[in-house]
């Protein structure tokens, strides 16, 4: 499995949020922890994942996929939801 850091900005008012938002909640376990900002462990590797992604924004939207390695992670400011899924899949 790979663990992915998934970031966008959508840069219309009226933007579809709801199917990219979608889109990141098919590639497998996920964890919404920003605003724009998502983790999700996926079978995908990040090019994989990305072009998946694509079909739901519009050209002058931005979008990254980074494929994180190792398991070193620290956060706070964190429901217990969120922090208990960094704690099982980071």
């Amino acid at each position: 499995m790979n663990t992915l850091i998934i970031s966008y900005d959508l840069h219309q008012i009226g933007q579809n949020y709801a199917a990219l938002s979608e889109a990141i909640r098919n590639l497998g376990s996920w964890c919404h922890c920003l605003g724009s900002t998502w983790i999700v462990k996926t079978s995908l590797n990040h090019l994989q994942a990305a072009k998946r992604l694509e079909a739901t924004i519009d050209q002058n939207d931005a979008l990254i996929v980074i494929q994180a390695f190792g398991t070193d992670a620290s956060w706070t400011g964190f429901d217990k939801e969120r922090s208990d899924w960094f704690k099982s899949n980071l």
